[in-house]
């Protein structure tokens, strides 16, 4: 969650850009962040004062223990 490409995915999502196929296939913190954005309520900001958002934590392990994340 804290990586540049997670953030990217999730920006992505929120504005509707579509899915950037030319990403090596070693890139799943991109992935990850695109799915996160689905399943994050819109206002839900990643980062707060610098740091990852405890409520956006929370969600993200719960996501992940349910296999929605991989």
């Amino acid at each position: 969650m804290s990586t540049a490409a997670f953030a990217r995915g999730l920006e992505e999502v929120r504005k509707g850009i579509v899915f950037d196929s030319r990403l090596d296939d070693d890139d799943w913190d991109y992935a990850r962040g695109r799915l996160f954005g689905r399943i994050a309520p819109l206002n839900m900001p990643l980062r707060i004062g610098g740091r990852l958002n405890p409520a956006a934590i929370a969600l993200f392990d719960a996501a992940w223990n349910r296999k929605l994340i991989v």
